[in-house]
């Protein structure tokens, strides 16, 4: 499956966050969420959704009682956009350490990402709407030459709103399928009377450079 990026294109919780510092991590989840209005500024944004395992064994937690100690998993949203002043475009040349070609400008498959290695920087931000502090993503980078980053845990997800897969839709939790359900994309399929297409399985690349 492909998800292509282009040049121009509440309440109170208690919840264990991951320390602030540099994690090795590796990309797990990628969600395209489809195109929505933004209420804030009133524009339409296609956006996806980027999840990272912090991979170290060390750092597992017991999210639940009775449970095996986990990893801390983070997500960022991104518009679909490698727009120069788009934050994908910057974060994605980050991690990989060089620049974007014009012709990756024009069409770049970020189902590329998928079970590659990073390290990303966490910062704890406390929301002033509802006192809420959150564990941020704010710096993606490759990861140092000669540095192994371990094995992801979790099992690999691949979403388009594009190429729609009810099952993985129905594996997701309510806040995300809610994201999906008012995306353009969702309302005309739901408007043809609905769709079911298997994703298919994304490939796994050799990781003695990074293969984007």
């Amino acid at each position: 499956m492909e998800i292509i990026a282009k040049e121009n294109g509440g309440g109170s919780f208690t919840r264990t966050l991951p320390p602030e510092d540099n994690h090795a991590a590796r990309c797990y989840s990628i969600i395209h969420t489809g195109t929505r209005i933004d209420p804030n500024f009133k524009t339409t944004k296609n956006q996806v959704r980027i999840g990272f395992e912090l991979v170290d064994p060390d750092m597992r937690h017991v999210f639940k009682e009775g449970e095996s100690p986990k990893p801390f998993v983070l997500s960022k949203t991104y518009n679909l956009s490698l727009n120069e002043k788009a934050t994908l475009r910057k974060d994605l040349e980050s991690w990989r350490g060089k620049s974007f070609t014009e012709k990756e400008l024009a069409g770049f498959d970020i189902s590329k990402l998928l079970n590659q290695p990073c390290f990303i920087q966490v910062v704890h931000r406390t929301s002033e709407g509802n006192g809420n502090t959150y564990a941020n993503i704010v710096s993606i980078t490759k990861p140092p030459k000669g540095f192994t980053v371990p094995d992801l845990y979790n099992d690999t997800t691949i979403f388009s709103v594009d190429s729609f897969n009810q099952e993985m839709f129905d594996s997701f939790p309510e806040f995300i399928q809610e994201e999906i359900k008012a995306s353009d994309e969702y309302k005309a399929m739901m408007a043809k009377g609905g769709s079911k297409v298997a994703s298919a399985a994304p490939q796994q690349e050799e990781e003695d450079d990074l293969p984007f």
